[in-house]
């Protein structure tokens, strides 16, 4: 996650299942307290596509993602499937993230894994 930031406008947006932000530090928070609930997670994701427009591009790809927390009641495991949606900038650092969003396909498993 050290990298997250790198990724993103300072000023950018996210809207990632029910989660806002409104900067790259924001998006880094969110990130870092979803992930400290897990003992184990896998985020697979493909068939990307990207359509560039002079200095700003827009792409999405889908994701699979399988969170583990082994002691959660009601079991371990919780999926996640779905497509981020994104806008780019080119900036002089290279292209940037403006906004993300994540577009829930479906679900699997315990959602307390997540909640917890």
């Amino acid at each position: 996650m050290a990298r997250t930031r790198q990724c993103f406008l300072a000023r950018c947006h996210s809207g990632v299942r029910g989660h806002e932000a409104a900067n790259r530090d924001g998006i880094k928070q969110i990130c870092s307290n979803a992930s400290s609930k897990f003992d184990g997670s896998r985020h697979m994701v493909a068939t990307h596509q990207v359509v560039i427009q002079g200095e700003t591009a827009t792409s999405r790809c889908y994701l699979h993602a399988q969170h583990i927390r082994k002691h959660a009641v009601g079991g371990p495991h919780y999926v996640v499937a779905g497509r981020y949606e994104d806008n780019f900038v080119r900036t002089p650092q290279g292209w940037r993230i403006k906004n993300r969003t994540l577009a829930g396909m479906w679900t699997e498993g315990n959602v307390a894994v997540v909640r917890g």
